[in-house]
């Protein structure tokens, strides 16, 4: 069939970049993808209506290497929204997908050593490795030098738990071509923090790679996502959605009553010590933690901590012992 992987070919690396008004930092990304010591990529940035110079850059380097394409949308997305219309692109020839953010970079032998773990395991689902954020070196420490392959259960267990956290952000992870394509959505549009999410549902049913060595940067600046989420603070939101759709599956009752119990305890006092600093004056933190106490709400009155939904959906005491 045309356009398939060739015998002996290495696997096709499908790299996206979403964007919007990435004129800044575009460049630098696009060049750390043309300095990647593995060649068999694709790249396409996906330009949610950007109104500086981002579709001008990308055509630049799409002149010089045919690798390089640019998609414009037909109109404006919400951030997640454009998200999951870039990952609709991919390509059914494509054996994995590398998210790159515009204002983010990899390192050289990033594909190379991603692509190498996901191949020689084939249960790998997601790969990831240390990456540099900001200043600071993260995903080290839990899972133990040489170990590359992480049963996909252990690790959402153990991050539900609080003892690690090993997914980072989409530039840190590559993803096999076969779980994005089995997702219409492969985002959830309602969590700002879906990014993470994903990463409990498609670990349900595959495992993680990881690779002992720095692949990936994560630029922090006042515009990046992770600044606007700090600025009015949608972790709580986010690990609540996460632990409500995913703690019953990973945990069993009585550690999903007191997880549950400790979070929303955890998010309460927060909300208390907000309301003395008087930031819920400002609309946009109001707004997002209005919903929140309504989700929050809803939530208790389905399934109080008391009893809920065991692995099989079949209500279950989670009264301690």
């Amino acid at each position: 069939m045309a356009g398939l992987r060739r015998v002996n070919e290495r696997p096709l690396v499908w790299v996206v970049t979403p964007v919007h008004d990435g004129e800044s930092y575009l460049a630098e990304c696009i060049e750390s993808v043309l300095g990647q010591t593995y060649d068999n990529w694709r790249y396409v940035v996906v330009d949610n209506r950007s109104i500086d110079r981002t579709a001008e850059i990308v055509g630049e380097y799409a002149a010089r290497d045919g690798r390089i394409s640019l998609h414009q949308t037909s109109e404006f997305l919400p951030i997640m929204a454009n998200w999951n219309h870039a990952l609709r692109r991919l390509p059914e020839e494509a054996d994995y997908c590398k998210v790159v953010h515009a204002d983010d970079t990899l390192l050289p032998e990033c594909l190379e050593r991603m692509v190498a773990v996901a191949e020689a395991n084939p249960s790998v689902g997601i790969v990831t490795s240390y990456a540099i954020w900001g200043r600071e070196v993260r995903h080290a420490g839990y899972v133990p030098y040489p170990v590359e392959l992480v049963d996909g259960r252990d690790i959402c267990r153990a991050t539900l738990q609080g003892r690690c956290y090993v997914f980072g952000s989409p530039t840190s992870l590559l993803l096999r071509g076969s779980v994005v394509r089995d997702r219409s959505a492969f985002y959830n549009e309602q969590n700002f923090h879906a990014d993470t999410e994903v990463c409990f549902d498609v670990l349900r049913t595959t495992d993680l790679g990881f690779v002992h060595q720095v692949l990936t940067h994560t630029r922090v600046h006042e515009e990046a996502m992770t600044s606007v989420a700090s600025r009015i603070n949608t972790f709580h939101s986010g690990w609540l959605t996460i632990l409500y759709k995913f703690g019953r599956f990973y945990l069993d009752p009585g550690a999903y009553k007191r997880r549950w119990r400790w979070t929303v305890r955890r998010y309460l006092v927060y909300l208390a010590k907000s309301t003395v600093k008087l930031r819920v004056r400002h609309p946009a933190f109001r707004k997002h933690h209005s919903e929140t106490i309504a989700f929050l709400w809803h939530t208790l009155r389905r399934h109080p901590p008391e009893t809920v939904p065991s692995r099989n959906g079949v209500a279950a005491s989670t009264a301690d012992e």
